[in-house]
């Protein structure tokens, strides 16, 4: 039982509830952990993460999962704003431009990454989708225990994966800021975990064969985080990580001519 009596709190709802509900009080080991045990127990169509320090709006998820059932996607995903935690000011997510630039106004769009290459330059967060239970299972996504930046690969994976993708038109998640002990707010050497997650991302990107604009919109993602994860590494530790980002670079086939 965690200090913020959650369990007590998620047993008294699932006793309430009208839908089908499975509570897993399991050793704290992670958020990859805690997602894969979550897939292991869902035996639901359409599988959605949610991050303990962050909000949705009621019924997003339900909304989406009608959504990849009407169009038959994989993957369904939503908008996200940023809600600061130390002044609760909602401002508008870096990727804004981007939904923009794919929907053009229009309330939802159906497409896949072969149509639309910029699918890969989105925010890489698994809890603003939805997706299929069985294409996950079929196509093996997962999430790599003690990794953190894990959404990386796993976004290569999904969006290079599946057949079909939605995008509906909807400010549904809020992605919480400034909150004490967030873990992307460390500045440890945990930030040399950007290069297994960039490693993994660009296996997925061999394995399925993205043509190379899908490429380069996965690159220009992956400097945008390993930049700012850079600028988060601890002075002693700095060139030990610039001169692994050239080393990087130097292999990755994105980059050569």
């Amino acid at each position: 039982m965690g200090a913020d009596n959650s369990l007590k709190l998620i047993l008294d709802w699932a006793k309430k509830t009208d839908s089908p509900a499975t509570v897993v009080d399991q050793v704290n080991a992670g958020l990859s952990q805690a997602r894969m045990s979550g897939l292991t127990h869902a035996r639901g169509d359409y599988i959605a993460f949610l991050d303990s320090d962050d909000t949705v709006t009621p019924g997003l998820y339900t909304r989406m999962a009608r959504y990849a059932v009407q169009e038959q996607c994989d993957l369904v995903i939503c908008r996200s704003v940023e809600f600061n935690d130390s002044n609760c000011h909602v401002s508008c997510f870096y990727d804004e431009w981007l939904w923009n630039d794919l929907l053009q106004n229009a309330p939802a769009k159906t497409t896949c990454l072969k149509n639309t290459p910029l699918l890969l330059r989105l925010e890489p967060n698994v809890n603003t989708r939805a997706m299929r239970r069985e294409f996950m299972l079929a196509e093996g996504i997962n999430f790599k225990r003690d990794l953190i930046f894990e959404d990386l690969p796993a976004h290569a994976h999904e969006i290079a994966a599946a057949r079909r993708i939605g995008l509906i038109n909807e400010t549904g998640y809020h992605y919480r800021i400034n909150r004490p002990g967030k873990i992307t707010g460390e500045r440890s050497l945990r930030r040399f975990h950007i290069f297994t997650s960039v490693n993994l991302a660009i296996q997925y990107a061999r394995q399925y064969s993205i043509d190379k604009e899908a490429g380069a919109w996965l690159l220009n993602l992956m400097t945008r985080m390993i930049i700012w994860c850079g600028e988060n590494v601890l002075l002693p530790h700095r060139l030990k990580f610039f001169e692994q980002v050239c080393e990087l670079y130097a292999c990755s086939p994105h980059t050569r001519g």
